[in-house]
């Protein structure tokens, strides 16, 4: 039992609980990871310069030099604009759907159990499944260069988006319902941009019971 904050329960660790004052001539090393050398700006336009100073704030957030910004997320209701979701029957799926987030769980409430959903056939690289679909805003001015589980978002995905009515920074997302990781609560999804840290978000499907 140790009564001051700072102490060394052994050899190899040092426990900081209190305040530590490090002096001007004092030098630490191994500490962090230095952040890539940036070369002076050659800007000659307002709007290079302003280029220019958001990747160097960009940057100062990925290596720890500045807080991170804070995710906005959201869900919407797709509304369909110059086109529509795959299939009449993802259509039908996703209006059975009341999509909420909160406290980085995304909850999938139906009206109507998965087994009463339709089968949707999403083509040869996705296969029949109960698929349904919906937006899910992530506070960015654009998701282009955002990676979702891994992958790089691109216009495409933005250009989809728009084309069914949601906004740049959203993007749209189709579920398989049948799949049990989502009756448990154990799909979780990786969203990260430069900027922020990584977000790690549930995804739900609650049933109402015939």
């Amino acid at each position: 039992m140790y009564n001051c904050k700072n102490y060394s329960p052994d050899g190899d660790t040092l426990v900081i609980g209190g305040k530590m004052i490090v002096k001007p001539d004092a030098e630490l090393e191994g500490i962090g990871t230095k952040m890539p050398n940036m070369a002076e700006t050659d800007a000659n336009t307002v709007a290079q310069l302003r280029d220019y100073v958001n990747s160097l704030v960009t940057a100062l957030k990925e290596y720890g030099y500045m807080t991170a910004e804070t995710w906005n997320i959201s869900t919407k209701a797709v509304p369909g604009g110059a086109a529509q979701m795959p299939t009449p029957e993802t259509i039908a799926n996703s209006a059975h759907a009341t999509v909420t987030y909160a406290d980085g769980i995304i909850t999938v409430a139906l009206n109507c159990e998965v087994a009463d959903l339709e089968d949707a056939d999403h083509g040869t690289t996705w296969g029949t499944h109960k698929w349904l679909g919906f937006g899910i805003d992530t506070g960015l001015s654009s998701i282009v260069g955002m990676t979702f589980d891994g992958s790089e978002l691109t216009q495409a995905d933005a250009d989809e988006a728009s084309d069914l009515g949601l906004s740049a920074g959203d993007f749209v997302f189709y579920i398989k319902a049948e799949d049990p990781a989502y009756l448990t609560g154990d799909k979780v999804i990786v969203l990260d941009a430069e900027g922020y840290d990584p977000i790690k978000i549930a995804i739900k499907i609650t049933e109402t019971k015939n």
